[in-house]
C-alpha cells in the first residue's frame, strides 16, 4: 500500500518556495507530489493518505482530488490530527467506507476566502467574486455527492464556519468510522509473540518435516463462493483483529457470509462483524427448512422408484412362469402338421391330381346310383 502523509499547506511547488522564503513551514502537499507518489508504485492498487493539514489553495486541492479520483486505485483517507478547509476535499476523495478519523480529529468547514490585492476596480472585484463563487460551488458539489447530505445542510455548515469533531464528521457522513484505541491490543500481541515464539517455531518445523500445510479456514458467501480465508490455527472462530486473505486479491472490502453475518475488512484485517439481522436469520432458517423438505421429497421418490423396480422384477418372473405352463410343442391327434404331408412323405402334383379325379368319379357314381 502506498502511504502518503499529507502535512502542511496544500499549495503548488512555487507557492511552497515563496512560503519558505517568508519563514513558514517548508512542508507542502501539491498535485505534483501526489502524482509522483502514485507513479512510484504503479502496480500497487491501494493508497492510504494520513491527513494533518490546515488546507490551502482551492485550485491545488481540487486538482489533487481529481488526481486521486481518476487514479483507478483503492483510496483510503484517515485524519490523524487536523483536517481543515481544502484538506476536507482530499478526505472525501476516498469512498465512504474508506474514510476514517482518530477520536480527537478536528475539521474546519468554511466558505471560500480570497486575499485582497491592493486596489481593485469594480470589474476586478466582480471577477474575483465570480471566481470565489465558482470554487465554492465546486466544493459544495463534492460535499453533497460524497456525504449524501442535502445541499442546504452542507451550506449551513459552511456558513457556520465552526470546528467539527470526529462525532460530527461521522454524523454528517464525512467519515464512516472513528478509529479505536489499540494500545492494549498491540501489547497483548507482543506478549503473545514473545511467550509463544519457541512453540510456534516447533509447530512450524513439525509441519514442514511431515509435509503438512498450515491449517486455514475458508469463509463463503450465500452462493458458497469463498470470499476470504484465514491462516491461523485458532481462526476457526472469526473475530475482530483476525488477519485474512481476500479471494479477489484486494486488501479491503465488506462481505455478507452465508450465515448472514456482515464482515468489514481493512488492510487484510477484520475490523467489524455485524451479526445477521433478524429478518436475514429468519430467511436463512426458511431456506434451510425448504432444503430439508426437498431432501425428504427426493428420498421418498427414491424409495418409491426402488419399490416399483422390485415389483416390475417380480411381475416379470411370474409372467415367465405362466408362459412356461401354457406352452406345448405337441400336435393335436389326427391333424397334419403340414398340408400335403402324410406318413412323413410329401405327395407329388400328379398324385394329387389323380386323387382329385378319383374323388370326382366317386362323387359322380354315387350321384348316378341315387337317380
Amino acid at each position: 500500500m502506498i502511504e502518503i502523509e499529507l502535512r502542511g499547506d496544500i499549495a503548488t511547488p512555487e507557492e511552497g518556495a515563496r512560503l519558505r522564503m517568508m519563514g513558514f513551514e517548508d512542508t507542502i502537499c501539491s498535485a505534483e507530489s501526489i502524482r509522483n507518489a502514485l507513479e512510484s508504485a504503479p502496480d500497487d492498487p491501494d493508497v492510504r493518505i494520513n491527513i494533518n493539514s490546515c488546507g490551502g489553495m482551492t485550485s491545488e486541492g481540487l486538482a489533487i482530488y481529481d488526481i486521486l479520483r481518476t487514479s483507478g486505485k483503492n483510496i483510503h483517507t484517515n485524519i490523524i490530527g487536523k483536517c481543515h478547509s481544502m484538506a476536507v476535499c482530499i478526505l472525501l476523495a476516498a469512498p465512504s467506507e474508506n474514510r476514517t478519523a482518530n477520536p480527537n480529529a478536528r475539521a474546519l468547514i468554511h466558505k471560500v476566502h480570497a486575499p485582497g490585492y491592493g486596489e481593485m476596480s469594480a470589474e476586478e472585484a466582480m471577477a474575483l467574486a465570480k471566481y470565489i463563487a465558482m470554487e465554492e460551488d465546486a466544493i459544495l458539489d463534492i460535499y453533497e455527492e460524497r456525504t449524501g447530505q442535502p445541499r442546504d445542510v452542507i451550506e449551513e455548515l459552511m456558513d457556520a464556519e465552526e470546528m467539527q469533531d470526529a462525532d460530527a464528521l461521522l454524523k454528517y457522513g464525512f467519515i464512516s468510522r472513528i478509529n479505536n484505541y489499540n494500545t492494549n491490543k498491540f501489547k497483548q500481541m507482543a506478549n503473545k509473540n514473545s511467550n509463544s515464539s519457541r512453540w510456534a517455531k516447533f509447530l512450524a518445523n513439525a509441519r514442514n518435516s511431515l509435509g503438512i500445510e498450515p491449517r486455514n479456514y475458508d469463509y463463503t458467501d450465500g452462493d458458497g463462493k469463498v470470499v476470504f480465508s484465514t491462516d491461523g490455527d485458532d481462526d476457526e472462530v472469526l473475530k475482530v483483529g483476525t488477519v485474512v486473505r481476500l479471494a479477489d486479491g484486494n486488501t479491503s472490502g465488506t462481505f455478507v457470509l452465508g450465515d448472514g453475518r456482515r464482515v468489514k475488512i481493512e488492510d487484510n484485517e477484520v475490523v467489524e462483524i455485524e451479526e445477521a439481522r433478524s429478518e436475514d436469520a429468519a430467511r436463512i432458517a426458511e431456506l434451510e427448512n425448504l432444503v430439508q423438505e426437498g431432501m425428504a421429497v427426493a428420498e421418498e421418490l427414491t424409495n418409491r422408484n426402488s419399490y416399483l423396480e422390485a415389483e416390475n422384477r417380480r411381475l416379470s418372473a411370474e409372467n415367465g412362469s405362466l408362459r412356461n405352463q401354457v406352452q406345448s410343442t405337441g400336435q393335436p391327434r389326427g391333424r397334419l402338421s403340414n398340408p400335403g404331408v402324410r406318413n412323413g412323405g410329401a405327395l407329388s402334383i400328379e398324385e394329387l391330381k389323380a386323387r382329385a379325379r378319383e374323388g370326382r368319379q366317386a362323387f359322380n357314381t354315387k350321384s348316378n346310383s341315387k337317380n
